[in-house]
């Protein structure tokens, strides 16, 4: 009975001694991993400051330590996307889903990279998963729906822009977006009420006014779209479009009153001799009155570009 005693404890010790080299790499890992963690927190505490690079330089030193957390890639990915460095980034992205195939955000900003370098199916792929893996994100919702419009798909972006507003009824980007859209379809009037919404939501959104502006001058309301082009340009002063198009409009405007002018001009002509038949003592005064609106015609017309 003893003996088997002291082979149980003998077995004990055996076993103990041969754990001990797993027990002393399975600490080391957690001390890695715990040291990963407090790089990546002082690099969020850095990007917090507006520090990216210091934030960077810690975030690859939690690369280092935990080579297997997606959450140390994707940290590095984020800000590099910020600096503007799309290769980078993408590629700590693809190795963030790689370590964590349901890592929504992974998704969503790679699907960003993919649609700013115009792979708009890679994007609708990366939207769609994260959609899947995250259904509450507004804003995947409606950067799908601007894919899905891309790809010529209007109906299923205004379903996409539609979710993302139920999620948060005052999201002015999507409204405006659905208005694209629906501009698309040709609802015009519901592309107008829209614009109209993000506009109530965000009253400085210059992309709107100019939105709006653009179908009101297809609709013929000349003095609507001037109102909003005016409006865009007051906002952003840097935003081109609404210069040209508010141009075209103001040379179409006074080409029409060149023309009128013209026919004006011409009818006066044909009414002359009818009026000098019937007074010929209004000779004198109709001649003034002809010379001067052919003088206003003139300098109406020399505005034009």
């Amino acid at each position: 009975m003893g003996r088997i005693r002291k082979l149980t404890r003998l077995a004990g010790l055996a076993l103990a001694i041969s754990l001990a080299p797993f027990l002393l790499t399975a600490q080391a890992q957690t001390s890695r991993s715990e040291t990963a963690s407090s790089y990546r927190a002082r690099g969020l505490d850095w990007l917090a400051k507006g520090r990216p690079d210091l934030a960077l330089a810690d975030f690859e030193i939690a690369i280092t330590f935990d080579p297997k957390s997606a959450m140390g890639f994707y940290c590095s990915g984020v800000v590099l996307f910020d600096k503007g460095e799309l290769d980078r980034a993408a590629a700590d992205f693809n190795k963030a889903v790689e370590l964590n195939p349901n890592f929504t955000e992974a998704f969503y900003n790679r699907g960003l990279i993919r649609q700013k370098r115009g792979d708009l199916q890679g994007a609708l792929d990366d939207y769609s998963r994260a959609i899947t893996l995250g259904q509450r994100l507004k804003e995947v919702w409606n950067n799908r729906g601007n894919v899905r419009k891309a790809l010529g798909d209007p109906s299923g972006a205004v379903a996409d822009f539609d979710k993302a507003i139920e999620l948060d009824p005052n999201f002015a980007a999507a409204y405006n977006n659905r208005g694209n859209a629906k501009k698309s379809k040709g609802d015009l009037a519901g592309a107008v009420s829209d614009y109209t919404r993000a506009l109530q939501i965000d009253t400085t959104y210059a992309v709107a006014f100019f939105n709006r502006g653009l179908v009101r001058q297809s609709e013929g309301d000349l003095d609507g779209a001037l109102a909003d082009f005016d409006r865009a340009i007051e906002i952003t002063p840097d935003l081109v479009e609404p210069y040209f198009y508010r141009g075209q409009l103001l040379q179409s405007s006074v080409a029409l009153l060149a023309i009128a002018c013209q026919d004006r001009r011409e009818r006066t002509m044909m009414l002359i001799p009818i009026m000098l038949t019937v007074e010929p003592m209004m000779s004198q005064r109709v001649g003034r009155w002809s010379s001067r609106h052919r003088s206003n015609c003139r300098f109406q017309g020399s505005e034009m570009p």
